[in-house]
């Protein structure tokens, strides 16, 4: 996790170095706890350094005019 110097938060976002099982869909959000009440919250994901990634199916390994994630027609409407 990367943080400022002086050991506060830098701004609205956090640098996570996770491991995921990338033969499923990536996930766009993540559900968070936090503070005193235990609120929970949505916190958007970005990923970085992807190499072919499909925005419709979420899957590694091609793009979304490879995919076939119910894209019988051709048609990527359907996507994500």
């Amino acid at each position: 996790m990367d943080s400022c110097l002086d050991g506060g938060g830098c701004g609205s976002s956090l640098r996570l170095r996770v491991e995921l099982d990338v033969t499923k869909p990536l996930r766009r959000a993540v559900k968070i706890f936090g503070g005193g009440n235990k609120k929970e919250t949505w916190a958007r994901v970005s990923y970085e350094i992807l190499s072919a990634f499909c925005y419709c199916c979420g899957l590694l390994g091609h793009s979304e005019g490879d995919c076939e994630a119910d894209n019988s027609e051709g048609d990527n409407s359907k996507c994500l």
